[in-house]
């Protein structure tokens, strides 16, 4: 038999799969009987005319499946973890190589690099300006006083 704890800890699950399986179940029926094994195995008897051993089992099969969907969501997800894990040493490793011949290209041409750092900055700032200066007229007239 299906312990409380159990039943507690997969409510949301087993009660949608009661639902499929004994359609006349309400929610005042799930609301009356929730947590409880034993009263929830007397109240589907009562309101669907199945057996106790039919019950049981059903809910014993809908722990079983619940534990085997855990077990593959934990390999997914494990599986996923690698696979972030990998791209984001392959991302650091990309952008320590484009660091280092940065590096280089400013050491051989340091005019032309901070040449290009300030025109970069100017762009930079005129285009936060304008953004400034559109959410500002999009707002209306700043009223003083």
């Amino acid at each position: 038999m299906v312990s409380r704890d159990e039943l507690k800890g997969r409510w949301h699950e087993v009660k949608g799969r009661l639902k499929e399986q004994w359609d006349q179940l309400s929610e005042e029926d799930f609301s009356r009987i929730e947590g409880g094994a034993e009263r929830l195995v007397g109240a589907i008897q009562q309101k669907t005319g199945a057996t106790r051993r039919e019950v049981e089992s059903f809910l014993e099969r809908c722990m079983q499946d619940a534990s085997g969907m855990s077990a593959l969501t934990r390999e997914y997800i494990d599986q996923a973890a690698d696979a972030m894990r990998d791209g984001y040493k392959r991302a650091a490793d990309s952008t320590g190589e484009f660091s280092k011949r940065l590096g280089e290209r400013v050491s051989r041409k340091p005019i032309e690099s901070l040449a290009i750092a300030l025109a970069m900055g100017a762009v930079v700032g005129c285009m936060y300006a304008m953004s400034r200066r559109d959410s500002t007229s999009r707002s209306g007239p700043v009223r003083r006083g």
